[in-house]
């Protein structure tokens, strides 16, 4: 999903996105990890937080799927 930030409307911050999850390796997986690519500058500086990039203070979020345990 991508915001202008210089011509959003405020309706345009809440938004739903359908995901599809794919995994190239079988078993059982316990949560999704997810972070965020930003441009500045109409894409001449890009702040990423995805685990290939840079280290950043922003770092990644990780939520945790719910098992017949509780969480895993």
């Amino acid at each position: 999903y991508t915001i202008d930030l210089l011509t959003a409307k405020a309706e345009e911050l809440e938004f739903e996105i359908e995901v599809a999850l794919v995994t190239s390796k079988a078993g059982r997986f316990h949560g999704v990890t997810i972070f965020f690519d930003v441009s500045f500058l109409g894409g001449k500086l890009l702040l990423s937080t995805s685990p290939e990039a840079p280290e950043t203070h922003w770092k990644q979020t990780t939520i945790l799927l719910p098992t017949a345990d509780g969480f895993a």
